[in-house]
């Protein structure tokens, strides 16, 4: 039955195209927040750069970012809480699975990288990212023909307009 104030042709379930999305590692996110000029102005600019996209990072990323702002950057409880929400803000948060986990062991066995590395790839696999942002990983490598890893500190910046 239908109801006669909706169009026929009216779809009201039609998908929005989907964002393309890059993952970043644990050290870019790092660097956004340390006393680093260099890096910091480079992790940002990533940011900037692709802002026309969905950011995603994995709960390992978060995990591993609040022990370095506790450990080495000893921050407060209370500085990392706002971290956190600026990142919950941000970042699209990908959770980790038992799939995704076992889809590292795959992925530490073909490419030959740590468990913890190839979890990142593997969070960025499940993702749907089709870029790893890292300083930790091989620079240009193609995983599963699906995802590229990129250390934004050996790329050519985008030229941007100073005021």
């Amino acid at each position: 039955m239908r109801c006669g104030w909706i169009p026929g042709d009216l779809n009201l379930i039609a998908k929005k195209p989907m964002r393309d999305r890059v993952f970043i590692d644990t050290n870019i996110l790092i660097y956004i927040y340390s006393e680093e000029k260099d890096k910091r102005e480079r992790s940002l600019r990533i940011i900037e750069e692709n802002e026309d996209k969905d950011i995603v990072i994995s709960l390992q990323i978060v995990n591993e970012f609040v022990n370095i702002l506790k450990k080495k950057f000893q921050k407060d409880h209370e500085e990392i809480r706002n971290a956190l929400e600026e990142i919950e803000s941000t970042f699209v948060i990908w959770e980790l699975s038992l799939n995704l986990i076992k889809d590292s062991i795959r992925v530490s066995e073909k490419y030959k990288y740590s468990y913890y590395d190839s979890l990142v790839i593997s969070a960025a696999l499940d993702s749907g990212c089709s870029v790893l942002y890292t300083e930790d990983m091989q620079h240009n490598q193609s995983i599963d023909n699906k995802l590229i890893i990129l250390n934004p500190f050996k790329l050519a910046l985008k030229p941007t307009l100073r005021q």
